[in-house]
Order: C-alpha cells, then sequence, then structure tokens
C-alpha cells in the first residue's frame, strides 16, 4: 500500500496506490478535513471498501496488505501502525519510508547555509526581493539557458561523475525540489565563468536577469565566497538526520 497527502490552495487531499507485485493501482483520491492519521485510516478504510464491494468476490483487501510505503512524517507511520494492528489483520507488516524525503532536507540545510553564509559576508544584492541572494542566482543562471528554469540534469551528471560517482537514481526525477536545487547549483558552478565572460563581452544591452549575473558576480567575488564546505552541510545534515530517524524499525 502507498499512501501521500498534500495541500493544495488550502484543500487537504490524501491518495492510495496497491501495488500487486506486478501492477501499480490507482485506488482512490479523497479530501480529507484534516491531517490526523485516524482521519487517513478511515478514509484508506473507505477507500478499500469501495473498492471491495464492487468486486464479484467481495475479497477482503487490509488483511493481504504485507507492505507500506508513505513518508516520513510521524502522522504517516501513526497511521500505518493503526491500519497494521486492525483486527482483520493477519500478515506481518514491512514499512518503507520514501528517500526522496532527506534529499529535501539537504536542500534546507543547504539553503539556511547559504542564507548563513550571505549574513556572514553582508552579500546583498538589490532584486532579489525575498529569496536569497545565492538562490536568486541560480535561478537566473538557469533561466538564461532553460525556460522552465529547472536547470539542466545533463549538467549535474557530468559534474557527479566526475568525482567518480556514477549512478545517483534519485536525479531522475526532474520535478522534485531537490533536483530544481541541484540542478541550477550545479550549472552555474560548471558554467558561471564562461557566463560572466560572454555576458561582460557582449554589444547588447543586458535584461534583468543579465544584469542581475553581473551585479552578482561583481560583489567582490560572491560566487566563490558563497560557496559551501562538505564538513559544514555535512555535519548539520547528519545531526538532523540522526534525531529524527527512529532505528528501532
Amino acid at each position: 500500500m502507498q499512501r501521500d497527502a498534500t495541500t493544495k490552495q488550502g484543500r487537504h487531499f490524501v491518495g492510495l496506490e496497491l501495488s500487486t507485485g506486478d501492477k501499480i493501482l490507482t485506488a482512490g483520491l479523497r479530501e480529507v478535513e484534516n491531517g490526523k492519521a485516524i482521519t487517513y485510516v478511515d478514509y484508506t478504510k473507505e477507500i478499500i471498501k469501495d473498492i471491495e464491494d464492487t468486486t464479484e468476490t467481495h475479497d477482503k483487501i487490509l488483511p493481504k496488505i504485507s507492505s507500506f510505503m508513505t513518508d516520513r512524517s510521524v502522522t504517516e507511520q501513526k497511521a500505518n501502525l493503526l491500519i497494521s494492528n486492525d483486527g482483520n489483520k493477519n500478515t506481518i507488516a514491512h514499512y518503507f519510508k520514501c528517500a526522496v524525503h532527506p534529499l529535501l532536507q539537504y536542500r534546507d540545510v543547504c539553503t539556511k547555509q547559504i542564507v548563513q553564509l550571505e549574513k556572514n559576508f553582508n552579500i546583498k544584492v538589490d532584486g532579489c526581493s525575498n529569496m536569497s541572494a545565492s538562490s536568486f542566482l541560480l535561478n537566473c543562471v538557469s533561466k538564461l539557458i532553460f525556460k522552465d528554469g529547472t536547470g539542466d540534469p545533463e549538467l549535474a551528471t557530468t559534474y557527479i561523475k566526475s568525482l567518480n560517482i556514477t549512478r545517483i537514481p534519485i536525479m531522475k526525477l526532474r520535478g522534485n525540489q531537490f533536483n530544481y536545487l541541484f540542478y541550477n547549483a550545479a550549472g552555474t558552478y560548471i558554467l558561471h565563468k564562461h557566463v560572466i565572460t560572454y555576458l561582460k563581452a557582449s554589444k547588447s544591452s543586458l535584461n534583468f536577469i543579465q544584469d542581475y549575473i553581473v551585479q552578482y558576480n561583481d560583489k567582490e567575488g560572491n560566487i566563490n565566497k558563497s560557496d559551501l564546505t562538505t564538513e559544514e552541510i555535512q555535519t548539520d545534515y547528519t545531526a538532523k538526520i540522526i534525531n529524527e530517524t527512529d532505528y528501532t524499525e
């Protein structure tokens, strides 16, 4: 059983999928009134009952659930336990957690470090509004080349391969927020010297995005100053993961 919830424009939804081993089947989608575990359980059972009632054999599905795949939130974990402990459950359940979420946490840690470094070096550039100057720079460089602003996964892959890392499956998920930041950062890191040289040599007037890139780079070498050290990120991130991981599972 795979389950996930999301909030869109103030409305909360929970979706459910069932995997048979050969196929992944969409079981249902419900709008729910809150994000409590018991609410997820009730709507999960409702979706399952709808399926059972519409099949010819009326087979019970919940007793056959052997594994759960959800995110790492406490709410989802509690909901899984409630379903597993249901009186009709007669199999041993296994719990799996989405591997994308630690990467999203890693992105949050990176962003936090970037903001702190900008404060330490007093990096301020007009035009970035509430976004950090470095994050806005990454978006500008990306949009200079890619209209959707999501960066180029091939540049990130090339950089990773240069470090003798040959395979990161999560990089294939183009839309997730970690890759959005990582692709842009990798592309900026690899291309920034070429981009700056090109823009400064341009005989045409620079637009806002192009001007921002040059302005940021001219702030006493901000691209180099805002580099994050591996030790800084790993220490903070490791502590975060250790504090949030339940090793009893």
